[in-house]
């Protein structure tokens, strides 16, 4: 009876090896992209929340320099921030001597719900805020 000595590996088995590096290589790939995308995404929510107060105060600005537009758009450092007015509940106010609001005796208070949409770069968040804004 003969014996037959193998010396090395045959094609089956060389491509079964490189099938499995390359679906670690692949896996590999995916898990590396895949973090530096939430690494992008956590620096651009790091940015903004410290900015959303001031792109708030900054809109009723906006707000009471247009009164009645119900929509615009600004640039806050890096961000591009365009709004629009969804819903406005109004109540005219007349004050008394006691009561004045930048030496105005008579202005209009608004609750405002704005729809913020904030870009920077390729990135972009949407917002829902409430509002107060006196009107005079």
């Amino acid at each position: 009876m003969r014996q037959i000595n193998q010396q090395g590996l045959t094609l089956i088995e060389v491509l079964i090896a490189a099938l499995i590096l390359f679906m670690v290589i692949a896996t590999s790939s995916i898990s590396y992209q895949s973090s530096i995308q939430q690494l992008e995404r956590a620096e651009f929510y790091d940015k903004l929340s410290g900015s959303m107060p001031y792109i708030v105060n900054q809109t009723k600005f906006e707000l009471i320099k247009k009164k009645g537009q119900e929509g615009g758009s600004f640039q806050f450092a890096d961000f591009d921030v365009q709004y629009k007015v969804l819903k406005k509940a109004t109540k005219k106010m007349s004050g008394s001597n006691s009561l004045q609001f930048n030496n105005v005796s008579a202005f209009e208070l608004a609750l405002v719900d704005i729809e913020l949409k904030i870009s920077s770069e390729d990135k972009t968040r949407i917002e829902k805020v409430s509002v107060w804004v006196a009107f005079t």
